[in-house]
């Protein structure tokens, strides 16, 4: 994926826009090369203030009919479903044993009844399925009890619910199958690996499922949580992108890659001045830090929070 600062929005908070996205994906043995852009498929990593107001998800899709509707998701649609003619922000396509699924949990209202289905179905397809070995799942928000729980599917008593019930569909999915499952998430402004490794699930350490948060493609950017500990990898103050290698046996090898002041390009430094790209980088930040607030109320120990982890 392309490792440059793109275009500033001021409509967009002021954030220092960069095209570095969530995830890029290169087969096992291809070097690492710069994407194009059409190459990437939307996922539903937006802000909220997409869906801040009723109806406006579906106003936002003829918006965004050019990335939901690609030949290659159309396609995908109707195989599984012939007479599945509706776009929708979720969605899922198949490259090689990999199949990429994305969802829609932009709003807290969600997950719905309809896309859990979908999501439900989907998998019983890959489970069915020889030739996937390797599942990843994004997503806007993290999936409830995760290391940013303040500041995820936590926030909302359907947004917890309908997530816990996801979470536990991957995890059944994953032990009779023996495929990996990869869960990725934006919405907390940092990077940090292993964000399930959690007071809710170490009790089942085989119920943790590799996820990260990457939320450094350009917003303000957050404190990270006061425990880290579950975590090997984390950080913030910075920007950059999830750069996924599927290695031979289907599996995938994630790593992250910073972007630096030096990766701006010369096109952008026409539009802006020197003073205010550097100000992207060594500012751009906020105070805000995800705490442990639950629907069922704030815990700051993590032994007691695990006790209503599945409240």
């Amino acid at each position: 994926m392309a490792s440059r600062i793109e275009n500033f929005h001021p409509e967009m908070d002021g954030w220092c826009h960069l095209v570095a996205g969530v995830l890029a994906i290169r087969p096992y043995g291809v070097p690492h090369r710069i994407m194009d852009v059409d190459r990437i498929h939307y996922a539903v990593l937006q802000r909220k203030i997409f869906f801040n107001r009723r109806g406006a998800r579906s106003e936002a899709i003829p918006q965004f009919a050019d990335w939901l509707d690609t030949p290659e998701l159309k396609s995908q649609r109707l195989r599984d479903n012939p007479n599945d003619h509706l776009v929708k922000f979720y969605y899922h396509w198949i490259r090689g044993a990999v199949d990429f699924i994305n969802l829609d949990n932009a709003t807290e209202d969600e997950f719905d009844d309809a896309q859990m289905e979908w999501l439900a179905g989907q998998l019983d397809r890959d489970s069915k399925n020889p030739e996937i070995r390797s599942v990843v799942v994004g997503m806007h928000e993290a999936l409830p009890d995760s290391v940013s729980a303040g500041h995820s599917m936590n926030e909302s008593a359907r947004g917890t619910e309908s997530g816990r019930k996801i979470y536990q569909e991957l995890v059944a999915f994953r032990k009779p199958t023996h495929k990996n499952i990869y869960v990725l998430a934006s919405h907390s402004h940092f990077f940090m690996d292993n964000v399930y490794n959690t007071a809710c699930h170490r009790a089942h350490p085989e119920e943790i499922l590799p996820g990260w948060i990457v939320g450094t493609a350009g917003a303000v950017r957050y404190r990270l949580p006061a425990d880290v500990s579950g975590s090997t990898q984390h950080m913030t103050d910075v920007y950059g992108y999830l750069l996924g290698t599927v290695l031979a046996d289907g599996s995938i090898r994630f790593e992250f890659k910073k972007i630096e002041e030096s990766d701006v390009t010369e096109g952008t430094r026409k539009d802006y001045t020197d003073d205010f790209i550097h100000g992207c980088f060594v500012g751009n930040t906020s105070t805000l830090c995800p705490r442990r607030t639950h629907v069922s109320g704030e815990v700051e120990n993590d032994r007691l929070r695990a006790v209503i982890c599945n409240s």
